[in-house]
């Protein structure tokens, strides 16, 4: 029933790999996830709470909130903003657009985080959404396979922070912001306590 079993053979989503593919596909994304995603999200995360002080105090008192707040900052500043292409199997129509079978199709994930069809106050943090319907994993067959691992990392740094850091904000002018043609988040941050 986990995603690794689903994809070495899932009959019921037609997914056969090889032990080729499921190698390439496991190590480069938990590569990925450990070592690139993960480090720009976790400065995302901390400019965040440091802009964000009525969440983040929040957070301090009720640790319960973490889960909520990493999955609010996932969705509000994604460190992948667009999944890997995938090509068209067949003409889809979307609203006035035709992408013809055989063309490269990118879901961008910063964009679809933010639709006022489908969040409330888009552009804000709020630790009350629920269910948290956000595409920063990809769905189905093209889930991220680190999801647990980077909600896990991720929680335990916040709540170490709570910890750590009562009160703290960041400078702007000092941090370098790393923003790609597929990624953002912070290549530095500086944090001073507050």
């Amino acid at each position: 029933g986990d995603l690794a079993s689903r994809l070495i053979a899932d009959p019921a989503e037609g997914i056969h790999l090889t032990d080729e593919q499921m190698l390439v596909m496991i190590s480069s994304n938990f590569y990925a996830a450990s070592t690139f995603t993960l480090r720009l999200f976790i400065g995302t995360l901390a400019m965040a709470m440091a802009t964000h002080q009525d969440i983040y105090q929040r957070v301090r008192a009720d640790r319960s909130l973490i889960p909520a707040c990493v999955d609010e900052v996932l969705r509000w500043d994604p460190p992948a903003q667009a999944n890997n292409s995938a090509i068209a199997t067949a003409d889809h129509r979307y609203g006035d657009v035709v992408i013809p079978a055989g063309a490269a199709v990118t879901a961008m994930v910063g964009a679809a985080n933010r639709d006022p069809a489908q969040f409330v106050d888009p552009d804000l943090l709020r630790l009350d959404r629920d269910p948290h319907r956000n595409l920063t994993f990809a769905p189905g067959v093209h889930q991220c396979l680190g999801t647990h691992q980077a909600h896990l990392a991720v929680g335990v740094t916040l709540d170490a922070m709570a910890d750590h850091l009562p009160k703290f904000g960041y400078d702007a002018a000092a941090s370098r912001r790393f923003v790609g043609d597929r990624f953002r988040g912070f290549d530095r941050l500086v944090v001073h306590r507050g």
